[in-house]
């Protein structure tokens, strides 16, 4: 009976220090993992208008940018004076290309750059310039969406007949009676003639503007996206 009741110890033995073990060897709980701080906006390829800043200058009422798109191109913007610094994502929405742009209050000159008609920091409402000098220059007017930027309905405003026409540079130069006051008008080259009937949406008025191509100073020229011929 000893021999069986020894035997009965050893077993009860053995099975608590089995127990202990394998308590021992459980895992402990996982900490949950920290979660990592949202990223900083970004410009992807799949944006349209956008850029980050890196290079940025400022002369003549404007601010001049080089930009980089999601894609890799990099491109020269000018727009009314905007608060940017060099690193920051930019949109933008209508411009107007110009080769060969010689900036005086630069001294420098650009083989290809945009100017815009509006723009401003992703994520925050856009600024425009005031049109047909309703403004001084640099004077900034607030847009609430990049969708204001967008080509708008021809204001009945914008309208008149054509005086002249010069071409150069991939651009139309128009001379327009618009009521009783003679503007010029640039747009990318337009089949226009004297006589003709042409409106135009806001543009971005520049002073002082010398044509390389033309070889030509306007004291004030209107740059549009585009003009409609007729009514």
């Amino acid at each position: 009976m000893n021999r069986w009741l020894l035997l009965a110890v050893a077993a009860s033995v053995g099975l608590s220090a089995c127990s202990k073990k394998e308590e021992t060897a459980a895992p402990a709980a996982v900490a949950p993992a920290p979660v990592a701080p949202a990223a900083a906006p970004t410009v992807s390829a799949a944006t349209p208008n956008s850029g980050k800043v890196i290079e940025l200058l400022q002369g003549g009422g404007y601010t001049y940018a080089e930009v980089e798109t999601g894609n890799g191109e990099k491109v020269w913007l000018a727009g009314g004076q905007i608060d940017i610094k060099v690193g920051d994502a930019v949109q933008w929405g209508d411009a107007a290309v110009m080769t060969n742009f010689a900036s005086k209050s630069l001294g420098r000159s650009f083989d290809r750059i945009l100017f815009v008609n509006a723009w401003g920091p992703v994520g925050a409402a856009i600024t425009g310039v005031a049109p047909h000098g309703t403004a001084p220059m640099g004077q900034q007017a607030p847009m609430p969406t990049p969708q204001a930027a967008q080509p708008a309905q021809t204001a009945p405003a914008n309208v008149g007949e054509v005086k002249s026409v010069i071409s150069g540079g991939g651009y139309t130069y128009l001379e327009v009676l618009k009521g009783d006051k003679t503007v010029w008008v640039a747009a990318p080259e337009t089949a226009a003639k004297a006589g003709d009937t042409v409106s135009w949406s806001d543009g971005m008025v520049m002073t002082n503007f010398t044509s390389s191509s033309l070889n030509r100073k306007f004291d004030e020229i209107i740059f549009a996206s585009a003009v409609k011929i007729g009514k």
